[in-house]
Formats: structure tokens, sequence, C-alpha cells
């Protein structure tokens, strides 16, 4: 949110993520492409890939 300019594949952007609960996480993206690493990609941390109903 708030972007003072585009993004450039690349280049990494720090952000804070702010929980109701937890509070704050500072953070670091990677900037890529769309549809870099498609299929290749690890899944985030704290991922639901074998989460079950």
């Amino acid at each position: 949110m708030d972007l003072k300019q585009p993004l450039k594949e690349g280049e990494t952007v720090k952000g804070t993520l702010t929980f109701e609960k937890a509070g704050s996480v500072d953070v670091t993206f990677n900037v890529r492409s769309i549809g870099a690493g498609a299929g290749t990609a690890a899944p985030a941390a704290g991922g639901h890939g074998d989460h079950k109903h």
C-alpha cells in the first residue's frame, strides 16, 4: 500500500506486517516478475499445504 514508485524486478522492499493480536513483524520482500518460479516455489512459511478440514 502507498507505494511511492513502481516495483522493479530484482530489488528488495522492506515492510511491516501488523497483526491484531501478534503485533508487528518487519519483513523484506524480493520483487520478482509475475509467474517467476511458477510451479517450483516453496510454500510460504506457515503454509497450509497439508492442512485438512
